[in-house]
């Protein structure tokens, strides 16, 4: 958090509030099927395995591992490119994504590591029947497996245990389960792009598609933004992701905002690709004004048009947040904590704009957008 703050004409300017939020992980079809999309969560899953770790080889070994991804209840299968995980601990290794199939009464899944450990799931355990529906479901139903005697894994004492401490959650996503839950006009958005640049930036029409996700487009000339905002307002703790890819731009080809009503709280994460300001960016009230760019991630990342960017923005309930992007792969490009937020409650906007930038189209598509909370 060492770049110097940006003056209030940057092309990153902030309002990238073209909200290309009405595309929420449908992927195509968003209307007529986000009822029956849900969103399955495995947070802080705590494997503890033998007291063989730390300095002294005398500390329990322990594993955590966090896993999310969309189902679609309809197909019964994954929504494609919602799957985010991520995991640390004795094994050092990271965990992907294998495979998924029914087994009777349930659903399983299996996540792999590069030495065959594996997180397996098997949904007809303690909550037989119930998968997909939306609920909290047990923990016991979720296990560490090991491949073989020669790895970590089996002597840090990992084999067929279960978490400790962690939560298995299948929620609705509501807010985002259809276009309707959006609107490209409000005088949120208008306000929003006067105070997110200088000279005040014009709001235009966003152009919305809806193949494999939200297509969101619309500024092409300087001090231009659009978005899409959320109707229903959230307040603190909550988690919002998101994976968006830019695919064309000059300026800011997409922007998130979480911003009160007033604009005295927010946090912004907008990517640029302009020559002079070339990077990911994080605003809040503790780090610059809404007018201005605010500063970069540490270490310093550029977004790169056709790449796929899983983001994630966490707010806990005292208005402090903390934003993550990383890769289509699941590694960590950038964290940013200690956001003073607020609490909000607070609007999501998904945008782009233009400041002081070459012209040009900017457009992003938004497949997956969904707010959770504990």
């Amino acid at each position: 958090m060492n770049t110097p703050h940006i003056a209030p004409r940057t092309n990153a300017n902030r309002f990238l509030t073209v909200l290309a939020v009405a595309l929420l992980q449908l992927a195509g079809a968003m209307a007529a099927r986000g009822d029956s999309s849900v969103g399955v969560t495995m947070s802080n899953l705590t494997f503890v395995g033998a007291s063989v770790c730390g300095p002294m080889g005398n500390t329990a070994c322990t594993e955590t591992v966090n896993i999310s991804f969309d189902w679609d209840a309809t197909t019964g299968s994954i929504v494609p490119n919602s799957m985010t995980v991520v995991a640390t601990g004795a094994t050092a290794n990271s965990f992907h994504f294998a495979n998924t199939g029914p087994v009777v009464g349930g659903q399983g899944f299996l996540w792999p590591d590069a030495n065959g450990d594996e997180v397996s799931v098997n949904t007809c355990g303690s909550d037989c029947g119930k998968f997909p529906s939306v609920g909290t479901y047990n923990t016991i139903d979720i296990t560490m497996l090991c491949n073989s005697a020669g790895d970590a894994c089996l002597s840090d004492g990992f084999q067929s245990v279960h978490p400790s401490k962690g939560a298995f959650t299948v929620s609705t996503t509501s807010l985002f389960d259809n276009f309707a839950n959006w609107t490209t006009s409000s005088t949120l958005l208008t306000d929003l792009a006067t105070a997110s640049s200088s000279p005040p930036a014009t709001f235009v029409t966003p152009q919305l598609g809806f193949q494999s996700g939200l297509q969101l487009s619309g500024p092409t000339e300087d001090f231009e933004t659009t978005g899409v905002q959320s109707v229903a307002a959230f307040s603190a703790p909550f988690t919002v992701c998101a994976h968006v890819t830019p695919t064309a731009g000059t300026a800011n080809p997409f922007e998130i905002f979480l911003v009160s009503a007033d604009l005295s709280q927010y946090i912004t994460l907008a990517a640029n690709v302009s020559p002079v300001y070339h990077g990911m960016w994080i605003g809040a009230p503790n780090i610059a004004p809404l007018f201005d760019l605010g500063e970069q991630f540490s270490p310093a990342f550029t977004p790169v048009l056709g790449a796929l960017y899983e983001i994630t923005i966490s707010v806990d309930a005292s208005g402090v947040a903390t934003a993550k992007v990383a890769n289509s792969k699941g590694k960590v490009l950038g964290i940013m904590s200690g956001l003073q937020s607020g609490t909000g409650p607070f609007y999501l906007v998904l945008g782009q704009r233009i400041g002081l930038a070459p012209t040009g189209a900017q457009s992003a598509t938004w497949a997956i957008v969904r707010v959770s909370t504990p």
